[in-house]
């Protein structure tokens, strides 16, 4: 009796911290207790809408005995029940429509919803430039700094080519902070207003820090990649790289670079095995510069381009 009571106070108690008990097994004298918190991430915190829409249909269900994928339609005016699945399994897209449509049935207030419209449109665009314009509009929609922060420093970090470049200048032994000494030694050359902005944001990012004695050193922060705000980050750096890499043809000597290139015909197997050995090599090189007990002299850019110029090679797998 005394049990029982006991499980009925941790029930109120569970409830006023907002709280669910989700299932209580009771075996002879031991009992096993499984809660779930009531309250699902806020949509802010998001960076793809489908994870947002699987989220609040896991919520609904575990938290409402009515809630289902058919109801979820007919709330929001379509025809077919299985609408919210085909989304979230991307099987469907979303039109301006259905948007609306969708953020009604959520509930969403007017900023939240303005949020999920944005984050559907930087999820379903297929320009660069218009997932670039998305993606900036959802860090200005988002409340102060709850965006996510792995993301927005990836984005940030990749969005200029020069960021990487000050990060690996910073390990020079004569390297100079000032601005004007830094934009100097670029090439490309930037603005010293780029040049301070830049140091300031590597300083913010966590990318470089301040020693014990005051000087700038570099910082090995961990970013993750794989999600589509890396993919997007990544995809803009490699392509002001491969644009830096176009203009040294002109602004740099033979004697201080190295470009060439091959064509070649190939089998699917010759293709997997050169990948293979593209990674293998990159994995090599830094082996070697991590053992390399020389001062750095020099800060430079190496880059691998291997793509198709048929059009079967370039299909999608």
């Amino acid at each position: 009796m005394h049990f029982t009571y006991f499980i009925v106070f941790l029930y109120n108690v569970l409830r006023t911290l907002k709280v669910y008990i989700f299932s209580v097994f009771i075996l002879t004298k031991s009992f096993h207790l499984v809660i779930l918190t009531s309250e699902m991430k806020d949509i802010f915190e998001y960076t793809d809408f489908r994870a947002y829409l699987k989220d609040y249909y896991l919520y609904k269900k575990e938290t409402s005995s009515y809630f289902s994928f058919r109801y979820f339609s007919k709330k929001a005016g379509f025809g077919s029940p299985s609408v919210l699945k085909f989304i979230i399994d991307g099987q469907r897209n979303l039109s301006q429509d259905g948007i609306d449509k969708f953020i009604e049935a959520l509930g969403l207030t007017q900023k939240r919803g303005a949020f999920f419209r944005t984050l559907v449109n930087f999820n379903q665009a297929k320009a660069e430039k218009a997932k670039n314009r998305y993606f900036s509009e959802l860090i200005r929609l988002t409340p102060g700094e709850r965006f996510r922060h792995v993301e927005k420093n990836q984005y940030e970090f990749y969005s200029k080519w020069y960021y990487s470049a000050i990060r690996e200048l910073v390990t020079i032994d004569y390297f100079n902070e000032s601005p004007a000494w830094i934009a100097g030694q670029l090439h490309p050359s930037i603005s010293l207003r780029e040049a301070k902005k830049a140091v300031a944001m590597l300083l913010k990012l966590g990318f470089i820090k301040r020693s014990k004695s005051g000087k700038l050193i570099q910082a090995d922060p961990i970013i993750t990649t794989g999600n589509e705000v890396a993919s997007l980050s990544i995809r803009n750096f490699h392509r002001q790289m491969i644009g830096l890499a176009a203009e040294s043809l002109n602004s740099v000597s033979r004697e201080r670079r190295e470009i060439s290139g091959l064509t070649l015909g190939i089998s699917e197997k010759s293709f997997k095995e050169i990948k293979e050995r593209i990674a293998a090599f990159e994995d090599e090189l830094l082996d070697m510069i991590s053992k390399d007990m020389e001062k750095t002299e020099h800060v430079y850019q190496l880059n691998f381009q291997f793509y198709p110029l048929n059009s079967h090679g370039a299909k999608v797998q």
